[in-house]
């Protein structure tokens, strides 16, 4: 999950850095590679929230407070 937040900032990054030489294709890749990025991120965050979820109480579960 850090490496994909991490991998994501650094492309994001690159991208304000080389902004003025950037095509329209090589956005759109730059782009690509940081959604595949945030779905290593995403993905194991919904597991951990959902592992979360099981360690509370039946009378408790779907509660805010």
């Amino acid at each position: 999950m850090i490496m994909g937040w991490t991998c994501t900032l650094a492309i994001l990054m690159v991208m304000v850095l080389i902004s003025s030489s950037l095509t329209a294709s090589s956005w759109l890749g730059m782009n690509m590679v940081i959604q595949a990025f945030v779905m290593l991120a995403d993905v194991p965050a919904d597991g951990y929230s959902v592992e979360l979820g099981q360690l509370e109480s039946p009378a408790k579960r779907g509660q805010v407070r």
